[in-house]
């Protein structure tokens, strides 16, 4: 079975970017044309999990690539930042994460003759236009004749919520993995998602699936929208990928989704719309996993709620509640 949904910004982010091939499409799309072409594209990896603990600290969301340009090492650091607040301080943090990293470095290369260098990006997710100072110098307001005495660090920033779709998708053409993540990254809060997942998304998973690792980027897209978005249309979402593609992978998500949506329905008290997006599972052929996994989750969530209400008193119930169908399960809760 697939994991159960609750894929968060950060996890979503992380997955993905640690995913070489998309890693490497995104760099060669966006780093500073200066340092693309000097950099040799067969030696980027992540870099190794104990170093990046140690250098990042509390930072395990953030992402650390290590790539030769040309024949000095460098680190591509990049910075998450899904906040809807804009963080003035932000040069000062990524100067603090950029000294962690050398610090780690010469702790574990104390005799190198230099330190390697540091590309820093922050990938911004909000709303609002970014306004913080990009570099130390701007943030400090340092004045010209103490600029000699004063580090100096500036950031790229990467703002996703005013990159237009249309440069999503044209630029990243020849990467749908890439393109899919950006938009659902950029779109996730968007009232308009479910015309988003027709007319854009939907597409791309369309080409997705004749890849070979396509169906993982499809699965978290799912998860993570599922976790994210407060606009999705439960019953449009599983008919769009009901309707589409049938394999035996697709059904088994559905029914994952179909099963986390009607616990929280029963946890808020609304199961209508949830009810309709079943019949639609229904009618494409998943009938008794779903009814299978319905009536479970109804069991166990009334066990529960009879156990906390009338404690001891509940068992005589609760073994009732295998013999009851899905219409007479409903009417107890």
């Amino acid at each position: 079975m697939p994991r159960k949904p609750g894929l968060t910004h950060d996890s979503y982010f992380k997955r993905h970017f640690s995913r070489i091939e998309l890693a490497n499409s995104f760099f060669q799309n966006y780093l500073p044309a200066e340092i693309q072409k000097r950099i040799r594209w067969d030696t980027l990896r992540l870099a190794s999990g104990d170093f990046v603990d140690k250098a990042l600290k509390n930072k395990r969301t953030d992402i650390l690539y290590e790539v030769m340009l040309n024949d000095r090492k460098c680190f591509l650091y990049i910075h998450l930042e899904h906040q809807r607040t804009i963080v003035k301080m932000m040069a000062f943090r990524i100067f603090g994460y950029i000294y962690n990293i050398w610090e780690s470095y010469f702790k574990q290369h104390p005799k190198a003759k230099s330190l390697p260098l540091i590309y820093p990006m922050v990938v911004y997710q909000g709303r609002e236009q970014w306004t913080a100072p990009g570099s130390l110098h701007e943030l400090l307001d340092v004045p010209e004749f103490f600029k000699p005495y004063c580090p100096q660090m500036c950031y790229d920033l990467f703002d996703l919520s005013h990159l237009s779709d249309h440069e999503i998708r044209t630029e990243l053409l020849k990467n749908s993995a890439l393109s899919l993540f950006l938009l659902v990254m950029k779109h996730v809060d968007s009232p308009d998602i479910n015309d988003l997942l027709s007319d854009r998304l939907i597409p791309l998973v369309r080409e997705l699936f004749e890849e070979k690792s396509g169906i993982e980027y499809i699965q978290d897209m799912l998860y993570y929208l599922v976790s994210k978005s407060s606009h999705l249309n439960e019953e449009q979402t599983i008919r769009e990928f009901t309707e589409f593609r049938q394999t035996e992978q697709t059904e088994e998500y559905i029914m994952t989704l179909i099963e986390t949506w009607q616990q929280r329905g029963y946890e808020k008290g609304i199961n209508v719309g949830i009810e309709k997006g079943i019949e639609k599972g229904i009618e494409k052929g998943i009938e008794k996993g779903i009814e299978k996994g319905m009536k479970a989750k109804s069991i166990d969530l009334i066990s529960k709620l009879l156990k906390q209400k009338f404690s001891t008193e509940a068992s005589d119930w609760i073994e009732k509640l295998p013999t009851l169908d899905l219409d007479q399960l409903e009417t107890v809760t």
